[in-house]
């Protein structure tokens, strides 16, 4: 699926280690190679941009995450598949159910979210 977001890797501030914290504004700008995902700043006098390191680290790992999400997403519904046939198979076992129930709603957990992350919702 092709991606509307700004490909990653994002990055606390610019290339050359400036903008992490913005002085005046005291706030983080998140950048992707020359471009700008996040820009901390004033206009008018109102500030804008990330207050938080916390939260600027969790937003500039954004398009890692979605990866890692979608990946662990098709890993679950392997999984769900497979304890699936297994419980057919074998008639299955509590643990079996267990990992299939599990698997299944992980994987549309994980589904709903990227969706979301996609703007599908």
């Amino acid at each position: 699926m092709d991606s509307k977001h700004t490909p990653g890797p994002w990055r606390l501030g610019y290339e050359d280690g400036s903008g992490v914290a913005d002085d005046y504004t005291k706030g983080y700008c998140i950048t992707a190679g020359e471009r700008t995902v996040v820009y901390s700043g004033d206009s008018f006098g109102v500030l804008y941009g990330i207050e938080r390191e916390a939260d600027a680290r969790l937003i500039s790992s954004a398009p890692e995450l979605l990866a890692a999400l979608e990946k662990a997403a098709e890993r679950m519904d392997v999984y769900a598949e497979w304890a699936s046939r297994e419980i057919i198979a074998s008639r299955g076992t509590p643990v079996l159910r267990e990992v299939a129930k599990c698997a299944k709603a992980n994987a549309d957990r994980a589904r709903t979210a990227l969706r979301k992350a996609r703007g599908e919702d």
